[in-house]
């Protein structure tokens, strides 16, 4: 365990990279940035190679240890779960379950995971899964000017008198 990735901020952001839903809020940048509490990352490692891991934010609430993903707050991130190097996963779990599991009282509070995220078979003991509404979503078209053509008329005049503007200005 430590409280950041140091130099396995590369070789993590290459795992997230091939993953099967590459979230955003699993990148090294965004991690490093968005702890609420002690950042605690836990990682697998042989050598130099990176297995994988898991990121979390450690806390306090009531006397009792609270684990949380990394990020998870008010910016609402989605889709988290560990990260596994190919052929890693089973090791990886077991790693993070050992972790978890070791001894004294915790609350393990794991909202932002994907249904079905590996890191649910991480969590030792008794516990309840909740369904969360999902955070809000929007198709984009192909391209803009498909999305602009859908908007209002008022936005799509706006933009059409800024574009001459700026076009007149040279830019």
């Amino acid at each position: 365990m430590r409280a950041d990735l140091g130099t396995w901020a590369a070789q993590w952001d290459e795992l997230v990279a091939v993953m099967p839903l590459p979230s955003p809020f699993l990148r090294s940048w965004w991690l490093a940035h968005t702890a609420e509490g002690e950042p605690h990352f836990v990682l697998l490692v042989d050598g130099d190679r990176l297995l994988g891991g898991a990121a979390f934010q450690v806390g306090r609430r009531m006397g009792c240890e609270w684990v949380q993903l990394l990020g998870d707050g008010p910016l609402e991130p989605d889709h988290l779960d560990l990260v596994a190097a190919p052929g890693s996963a089973g090791a990886v779990t077991q790693a993070l379950r050992s972790w978890l599991g070791r001894s004294g009282s915790r609350v393990v509070d794991l909202a932002g995971v994907a249904p079905g995220a590996a890191i649910l078979d991480a969590v030792p003991g008794r516990g309840r899964t909740t369904d969360l509404a999902v955070a809000p979503y929007a198709s984009l078209p192909a391209s803009l000017d498909e999305y602009v053509a859908g908007r209002a008329g008022v936005l799509r005049s706006t933009i059409s008198r800024t574009r001459k503007r700026l076009q007149k200005q040279g830019v």
